[in-house]
């Protein structure tokens, strides 16, 4: 039987002759990040693209190697060239240094041949791929974007405003008797707009399914989410989760009406936002406007 050992040997082996064959014909690149365990014991993460000569886009996951030695730009540049000559993707060596090795191998790549890495905006992983100037390093997009809209959440208005949200978020997660008073409205609610919808139905005539475009009605606008089938929580937001907070609004758009149902008998009964763990005005046109 063979051991687990041997299986991944053999594994490497084949993706190393696969990825030296596709490096004749195409470019390979690459992406990579490095992340921590919830036992702090820290990894990085190597993946290779390429498309192939029927253009179809191949994905291999080099797989998640420990990695809990200092994460210096030297260190990260001296994994990055381990895991290149591992897979067999040696540094293309023009004519005359056939015989350069060490540094000089790397060296005597050129520069247009140098593989392309997508990475994060992380000081050690982005110091580590520029090092020598030995990859054409791509920032993240999606990274980039994520920060530009953590800085947007930053700004006085939208802070203040997604601040309040969150008050009641964290209200509805720790205080059973509020949550359960929100499920109560939402259920009300739901119940309402399933008898709307039978009496609407009962006076239509039969539409043909055919007739209304299918991508359309695949990506519906945020403001015309269908009513949920049961209550559902508010969201809140995760500083190392990307898009929570397009999440988090979008839930608290679609639950619009149950939110000021609720807000407005706290009001009157003057029980959360007197004692201060209700904000007393809470603007949903602003949460809407960063969505529509």
């Amino acid at each position: 039987m063979r051991s687990v050992l041997e299986q991944a040997e053999q594994c490497v082996s084949k993706i190393s002759d696969e990825m030296h064959a596709a490096a004749e014909d195409v470019d390979v690149s690459w992406t990579t990040d490095c992340w921590s365990s919830s036992a702090s014991d820290r990894y990085i993460t190597t993946t290779l693209h390429y498309i192939d000569r029927n253009w179809t886009p191949v994905t291999r996951v080099l797989g998640t190697t420990v990695f809990n030695e200092a994460h210096t730009a030297r260190n990260v540049s001296e994994l990055m060239k381990s895991m290149r000559l591992k897979y067999g993707l040696r540094p293309k060596i023009p004519p005359g240094h056939e015989d350069d090795c060490g540094e000089d191998m790397w060296q005597a790549e050129h520069k247009y041949d140098r593989p392309c890495v997508t990475t994060d905006l992380g000081a050690d992983i982005s110091a580590g791929v520029e090092k020598d100037g030995l990859w054409d390093w791509n920032r993240c997009i999606c990274h980039c974007l994520n920060l530009a809209v953590m800085a947007g959440t930053k700004e006085p208005a939208v802070s203040a405003a997604l601040a309040q949200m969150r008050v009641l978020t964290i209200l509805m997660k720790r205080s059973t008797r509020e949550w359960s008073r929100f499920k109560k409205i939402q259920r009300e609610w739901i119940e309402e707009n399933r008898c709307e919808d039978a009496m609407e139905t009962d006076g239509e005539e039969e539409i043909d399914a055919t007739s209304e475009d299918e991508e359309e009605a695949e990506v519906n606008p945020i403001c015309q989410q269908e009513i949920p089938s049961r209550p559902l929580r508010l969201l809140c937001p995760v500083k190392t989760r990307w898009n929570t907070w397009y999440y988090c609004l979008k839930r608290a758009v679609l639950l619009e009406t149950p939110i000021r149902r609720y807000l407005e008998a706290e009001k009157k009964g003057k029980n959360s936002a007197e004692d201060g763990r209700l904000p007393t005005g809470m603007a949903m046109r602003t949460w809407r406007s960063p969505l529509l």
